[in-house]
């Protein structure tokens, strides 16, 4: 690698999501380590605005969500023009940036290694194009969980050698412990002694808004100090969706509703937190809320799903339930309603856990060391 030769990241990511954050986050880290990263994207997505802000090179000229034959083939020479100057290391975190890229370096005399990231949920269908598309038309894989990796490769065992699982990061100075805010709670009419217990996630059936609120029901009917707090954006679900589950669980009076807003930035709706909740269904292969839920030191109760046993040592930083089990959600937040005392060793256990190991400094060590162990393996050629 020449020293002004950049890494070409392509993130074709419509919203500002989990993935959108991983890819960002790692772009950043390396550019800050020294390795040049540009980025392309959607023009003028929320992850291309972000990129920006944080000082990274984008580019906008391509459309990979077209699908039509005339976009398609303007792609391909688009990327092909791209390839040709002065890149180092190609990583494409979506599978549309993963099958053009793959197109544009074929015929290339010395093409630039070649990474993807995977932070789908769903591995690839069984068939001959995404066979040569995942070997031998790919050097690596970053997988942002191993739950991930163990998908891919029960669907073909070639991903041995070729991966590197690496857990996305959470920004351990804007999410911090910050203790009780006695004016918050006010504002919203919470009691002092009442024990807050937060699901903060967007409003879509996959996070299970209504086991969340039937177990909230169960332990509201025992202790009657607890207050929930529902706060997210709409997506495939409206806050009157949101409201309905609320009041078929019978919790309404027990429940603060916030749409997500500037007015409530999510530092402010965790220091009201005392127990944090990820009931997820599925997604959660980058799981932000579960990592600011860490590092604020604010213990949490998830289910076993993808990522999320991963990142909770069960019993230590936080405890573990099946999804969709109202039952064992309601037991395992009155354990923690009930015993200030652990939620303080676990919130404390869960600070620790996001110093060490999700760090921004070692998602950037990390995937450097991916780069780099590539970087000599071509070198060696």
């Amino acid at each position: 690698m020449t020293s002004d030769a950049s890494c070409l990241h392509l993130a074709s990511v419509r919203w500002w999501n989990a993935g959108a954050h991983y890819a960002v986050s790692v772009a950043a880290g390396l550019q800050a380590a020294g390795i040049p990263v540009r980025m392309l994207g959607r023009p003028r997505s929320p992850l291309i605005v972000e990129a920006a802000k944080r000082g990274i090179s984008t580019e906008e000229r391509l459309a990979l969500e077209r699908l039509n034959p005339a976009a398609m083939i303007a792609n391909v020479v688009r990327l092909r023009s791209l390839l040709r100057e002065n890149v180092s290391l190609i990583n494409a975190n979506r599978p549309e940036d993963h099958i053009f890229v793959a197109l544009a370096r074929r015929g290339l005399t010395d093409p630039p290694p070649f990474v993807r990231t995977v932070s789908d949920v769903r591995p690839p269908r069984d068939n001959r194009v995404n066979r040569w598309l995942h070997c031998p038309a790919t050097d690596h894989f970053i997988f942002t969980c191993r739950a991930s990796l163990e998908r891919y490769q029960a669907r073909w065992p070639v991903f041995e050698g070729r991966s590197t699982v690496i857990h996305a990061a959470v920004d351990c100075d804007t999410f911090r412990p910050r203790g009780a805010d006695p004016a918050l709670r006010q504002r919203l009419g919470i009691p002092r002694e009442a024990v807050v217990i937060a699901l903060l996630a967007r409003w879509a059936p996959v996070k299970d808004h209504r086991t969340f609120c039937r177990a909230a029901a169960r332990l509201i009917a025992n202790r009657g100090e607890v207050r929930v707090l529902i706060s997210g954006e709409a997506d495939e679900l409206s806050r009157a969706d949101i409201e309905g589950e609320i009041g078929a669980a019978g919790i309404r009076e027990a429940t603060i509703l916030l749409e997500r807003s500037p007015e409530w930035p999510i530092q402010e709706l965790l220091a009201m937190t005392d127990i944090g909740v990820v009931t997820s269904r599925g997604s959660e292969v980058v799981s932000r809320i579960a990592a600011e839920y860490m590092a604020s030191g604010i213990p949490q109760v998830a289910t076993r799903v993808n990522v999320l046993p991963e990142m909770i040592d069960d019993g230590a930083s936080g405890l573990l339930v099946p999804a969709g089990d109202p039952e064992a959600l309601a037991a395992a937040l009155q354990r923690l309603v009930e015993d200030g005392e652990l939620r303080g060793a676990m919130g404390a256990a869960a600070r620790k856990a996001a110093l060490h190991r999700f760090h921004p400094d070692r998602l950037t060590a990390e995937t450097r060391a991916v780069y780099e162990a590539l970087w000599e393996s071509r070198l060696r050629r």
